[in-house]
């Protein structure tokens, strides 16, 4: 993957969570919103409309950045109220 694909990616990921930030900001907790499969669901479409390959060490990178802005989002959320 050239370099600045991977930049690319990387600012669309970041703009997708901020967005996706927003959006949790009135949930409860971490799992009030949406079941886990569902959000793996989402997580998994997402990478692929990236671009990205499952099975790869960049479907996995994309799965878990997703994942961590998610419980960034729920920490600032909560630590806010």
């Amino acid at each position: 993957m050239h370099v600045k694909s991977y930049h690319v990616i990387r600012a669309t990921i970041f703009a997708g969570l901020l967005a996706l930030g927003s959006s949790l900001a009135g949930c409860v907790g971490p799992l009030s919103c949406v079941d886990p499969e569902e959000q793996a669901v989402r997580d998994i479409v997402k990478c692929q409309e990236y671009g990205l390959t499952p099975g790869t060490d960049a479907f996995a990178a994309c799965r878990k950045q997703l994942d961590e802005g998610r419980e960034s989002a729920v920490m600032a959320s909560q630590f806010k109220r």
